[in-house]
């Protein structure tokens, strides 16, 4: 699993990382799913990304496909400084380059 600590009405990434043509869905746990859909063969990885975070948003979140599911914990703080370079404002998948 992933930690990941953003800031109030910052982004953050997180980075998903799957093989062959895969149907990737990031998910708040219980709570709901984006998906992105991609058909590539060979190791990928995929960046979700988050922006305008909330402290609502701090929970466990799971970035998955058919054979994957990587738990990762989202802490938004209103004084944390942005560490990482992931439901808020915005969510963007997309697919990474290949390896």
């Amino acid at each position: 699993s992933q930690n990941v600590m953003g800031s109030e009405n910052g982004h953050l990434t997180v980075t998903c990382y799957h093989e062959g043509q895969s149907v990737v869905k990031w998910c708040k746990f219980g709570g709901q799913c984006i998906t992105g859909a991609f058909g590539t063969h060979g190791l990928r990885n995929t960046t979700v990304r988050m922006s305008g975070l909330k402290e609502e948003n701090t929970g466990w979140y799971c970035c998955s496909t058919e054979d994957l599911q990587m738990p990762v914990h989202i802490t938004v703080d209103e004084n944390e400084i942005n560490m990482s370079p992931v439901m808020a404002k915005s969510v963007q998948i997309s697919p990474g380059p290949r390896k």
